[in-house]
């Protein structure tokens, strides 16, 4: 299939041709087009999974006509997924009601792209019934097998061959049971002793060793023994499967990142000696590229999203106090939600009257200043009141003191910073209905491509804590970053965005039990300024007059203030 961009013909849609019909009477092979719809997102979705398809039937072992070509099924389905339709009904061309069951089955199992489901649910539901008889029948097998099994076991480890290799021969050591062995080893390797945990890199590790779980088959490891049945297992993560919770091909970099982990988790089987696997003749030869996908380029193509001056205005207007402090953090040092939540009190500092932070980023171990805005340097006052002299203390802690940036008992990141990010964004939406709503961590990508503008690359790289501050990776041994030239960068971005750090008000005030959106809020505003009664203020908005004397000071038909 041709790797090209997506481009809607003259009547606005989107299709393509993929793969082929069987020749048919001599004739040349056909490519059956597909059309998919007018929204270019949603062609775009249509047409990865497509795409799936016809690359298993491409990687098909056999092909009934010689070449890899669409049979009358899938290409059903494949239309059915071009159309638009969630599910696919499959006929009941088969009387026997397990062997239908088992066919819808099958398919389903075929083709996780589109729902599956019988067009006749009687016979299917009959079928499912014989289906648990057989179940039944087939575990009381197995429960014997297994007994026998056992005997045999007890008869290996208790006689005279009870050897390594013989109790291997049994089936014990399994590929995920190896996976998981290694996850301890990492749970150890990763462990913090100042978080009583396994730290963020050990985490993300687990993590991508429970996602090749999901996706590769378990097996014995004695099966593994040659370069084609270790190349399968890569293979699976190669061609990018179906992803569990968003029904489409698995992105590059995700991809990428667990065949990595996959690479590390052979390299560490083959040097234990608790583990009877060694690595095959041609090992280093496996591929560990990802398929790459029609769309793929466009994708890497689209800028980085960003948010405007005037949105990044909104979030502040709309924001409570600690919201605030977290956005202008954010905008102002480029700090992701971990720098923001590990950030200490004593590493804000003071000389010659400018207020920056000095830290170390613990990721990259690669020291950050960032000369603090008069807006961002008052909020840091705020979250600190009371506790100024306890320097290794958090700036920002919740309700009962604890800093953002923390490990649950479940030994997972705390959601406190991307949850107060969320409760932003939903209370904006509810006045502004088109607000882009991306991660927290949009704000950091949004002060880098400022500074970037500002002051270049390189300057964007310091400011954003980079190791790498430019393509000569070698240069930071050599020489100090240019401080003066990213704190003018920095000052001038502060000027960039004066209008909209400027509020009306005191930006700290509890904001905390605010329950009114800003609409409602400028609309009292405007009808108080206009001398509009507080009874009628109250009726318009939707408010109770107590409301009202809250948020503003109502005037009198003469123009003074009226009294509470």
């Amino acid at each position: 299939m041709r790797a090209t961009e997506l481009k809607a013909n003259k009547t606005g849609s989107y299709d393509r041709n993929i793969g082929f019909h069987p020749a048919k009477n001599g004739q040349r092979p056909t490519q059956p087009k597909f059309c998919l719809g007018k929204n270019k997102r949603v062609a775009r979705e249509r047409l990865d999974k497509i795409a799936a398809i016809w690359r298993r039937i491409e990687q098909a072992p056999i092909h009934p006509t010689g070449k890899p070509a669409w049979d009358e099924l899938s290409l059903k389905i494949a239309k059915a997924i071009a159309a638009g339709k969630s599910e696919y009904r499959v006929d009941a061309i088969q009387e026997d009601a397990y062997q239908y069951a088992q066919f819808v089955e099958g398919i389903s199992t075929c083709f996780p792209e589109i729902t599956i489901r019988p067009s006749d649910a009687e016979l299917y539901r009959a079928g499912k019934s014989d289906e648990q008889d057989t179940r039944a029948i087939t575990e009381d097998l197995e429960v014997n097998m297994l007994t026998l099994a056992a005997d045999i076991k007890t008869a290996v480890l208790e006689g005279p061959g009870n050897d390594k290799k013989y109790i291997d021969l049994l089936g014990d050591q399994t590929l995920h049971e190896a996976l998981d062995a290694y996850s301890v080893k990492i749970a150890k390797e990763k462990f913090d002793v100042s978080e009583a945990a396994v730290n963020d890199t050990g985490k993300t590790k687990q993590n991508m060793i429970k996602q090749i779980k999901s996706y590769v088959a378990n097996t014995p490891l004695s099966s593994l023994d040659d370069f084609e049945s270790v190349d399968r297992v890569f293979g699976t993560l190669r061609q990018r499967p179906i992803t569990h919770r968003y029904k489409a091909p698995m992105k590059v970099k995700s991809a990428s990142n667990l065949i990595g982990e996959l690479v590390q988790f052979f390299d560490w089987l083959h040097t234990s000696k608790k583990w009877g696997w060694r690595e095959p003749t041609d090992y280093h030869r496996i591929s560990r590229q990802p398929l790459i996908l029609e769309g793929d380029d466009e994708k890497e193509a689209e800028d980085v999203p960003t948010y405007s001056i005037q949105q990044i205005g909104t979030l502040l207007e709309y924001a409570t106090p600690l919201e605030r402090l977290l956005v202008l953090l954010a905008v102002n040092c480029g700090f992701g939600a971990d720098q923001i939540g590990r950030l200490r009190i004593g590493e804000v500092k003071e000389k010659n009257g400018t207020h920056y932070i000095r830290r170390v980023r613990k990721k990259k171990r690669v020291k950050g200043i960032h000369r603090l805005f008069d807006a961002t340097l008052s909020g840091i006052k705020w979250a600190t009141i009371g506790r100024e002299d306890q320097r290794s203390g958090h700036v920002i802690v919740n309700s009962k003191g604890n800093p953002l940036w923390r490990k649950t008992k479940g030994g997972n990141r705390a959601r406190d910073i991307p949850n107060a990010w969320y409760r932003l964004l939903d209370r904006i939406q509810e006045d502004v209905e088109d607000f882009p709503r991306h991660g927290f961590n949009t704000l950091r990508d949004t002060s880098a491509n400022f500074i970037r503008r500002i002051a270049g690359a390189e300057i964007a790289s310091i400011h954003l804590t980079h190791r790498h501050q430019s393509r000569d990776r070698n240069l930071r041994r050599y020489t100090n970053p240019p401080w003066k030239e990213l704190y003018k960068a920095q000052r001038k971005l502060e000027c960039k965005l004066a209008t909209v750090l400027e509020y009306e008000g005191d930006p700290w005030a509890d904001r905390e039990h605010q329950y009114l959106s800003q609409v409602q809020i400028k609309k009292m505003k405007f009808l108080a300024d206009q001398g509009t009664p507080v009874s009628q203020i109250a009726e318009e908005v939707g408010v109770a007059k107590s409301t009202v004397y809250r948020w503003v000071k109502p005037k009198k038909a003469g123009g003074k203030q009226e009294s509470e």
